[in-house]
């Protein structure tokens, strides 16, 4: 676990996506990986920069069509090798289900303040303030909403018992 921004992160590295595999062990480290990716509210696809080609088909954009997914470029401080699909694999990822995407080199780290800044934008929370208030359910934005409003200490007090013990609702 670590913090990014505001957030407490779990990042997990799993084993690589491959619809070649043969073997036992890595068929079940792909099945793990499956696993994880179901429950992510982020996926992290990092892939070379320099060797694009031939990482990235159909079927697995497909797996991640309706995930939050930032596409990481690392080793953006070398050269790009083209050959044969990898327009295609940047054009899918422009104007496809899949628009985000960060160049870094984790050897010189360079773009890690910029990933950084696109997993908060990702997550939703580049304008969370930890020291203000915050509601997490319409009950709890209604009663504070009634608080606000009221000037009968009674009432104030029944507010409050209820925000504080009342159901979640989540």
């Amino acid at each position: 676990d670590c913090r990014i921004g505001p957030l407490a992160v779990e990042i997990i590295d799993t084993a690589g996506l491959d619809e070649k595999i043969t073997g036992d062990i890595d068929k079940a480290a792909q099945q793990k990986a499956m696993e994880l990716i179901n429950q992510a509210d982020i996926i992290l696809l990092v892939l070379d920069n320099s060797n694009l080609d031939g990482k990235l088909d159909k079927s697995f954009t497909n797996i991640l069509a309706n995930k939050k997914v930032l596409m990481v470029l690392n080793k953006s401080d070398l050269p790009f090798v083209s050959q044969t699909k990898t327009e295609t694999q940047r054009d899918l990822f422009k104007t496809g289900n899949m628009p985000n995407a960060v160049s870094i080199s984790a050897k010189f780290g360079s773009g890690i303040d910029y990933l950084c800044d696109e997993i908060v934008r990702l997550a939703g929370v580049e304008n969370f303030d930890p020291n203000q208030p915050i509601c997490f359910t319409p009950r709890q934005e209604q009663l504070l909403t009634q608080l606000s409003k009221t000037k009968s200490k009674d009432t104030i007090n029944s507010l409050i018992t209820e925000l504080l013990s009342g159901p979640l609702n989540v």
